[in-house]
């Protein structure tokens, strides 16, 4: 169950990045982007994405 959560999770994340990549959230795309930037190392390290 931990598996598939923490999957979930993360697939949560890299949903969440791929729109703040487009634009998205308009006015509020910078704030976004400022709270993905602090996992978006740790996740693409997890998933073997060179940084």
């Amino acid at each position: 169950m931990l598996v598939a959560e923490r999957f979930m999770i993360d697939a949560a994340l890299v949903s969440m990045d791929c729109l703040c990549r487009h634009g998205y959230w308009g006015r509020d795309n910078q704030k976004m982007a400022d709270a993905l930037a602090r996992v978006r190392h740790e996740l693409g390290r997890e998933v073997g994405v060179p940084a």
